[in-house]
């Protein structure tokens, strides 16, 4: 029940849609590169992302996480026709770079948390952008 006395169920929540958005296994990823980064092309992005992940990500699940980012309006994609073949940038729009305190926030909760013993059993990588 929330403060006004109306009842919502749990899938309608605005605080498990906006997670349900930000939870897709890559999402953090992208949002990572494209914070430190700025603008990335689609290989850039791809590659940067396979450089911290043993098993990396396809073209197509790249493409379609990036789909759904953009639909939400979170990242802009721009295709440049002066290149053949064309090259693909991606950015973040200003509601997606108003997501850096978020991430920030769940970096400093995760950092106070979650103890050596949970981070054993994850890759380096994922360590690395918990630090």
């Amino acid at each position: 029940m929330v403060e006004s006395g109306l009842k919502m169920p749990m899938i309608e929540c605005i605080l498990a849609k906006g997670i349900k958005i930000l939870s897709k296994k890559w999402t953090p990823h992208i949002f990572c590169h494209l914070l430190d980064h700025e603008v990335l092309t689609f290989t850039e992005l791809q590659n940067s992302i396979k450089k911290q992940f043993k098993e990396g990500i396809t073209g197509s699940v790249l493409s379609e996480t990036l789909k759904l980012l953009e639909k939400h309006r979170l990242i802009k994609k721009r295709v440049i026709t002066d290149y053949i073949p064309a090259k693909t940038e991606y950015n973040l729009t200003k509601k997606g770079k108003e997501l850096r305190i978020i991430y920030g926030f769940i970096k400093k909760w995760a950092l106070k948390w979650i103890n050596e013993e949970q981070l054993e059993g994850l890759e380096a990588t994922y360590v690395a952008l918990l630090r």
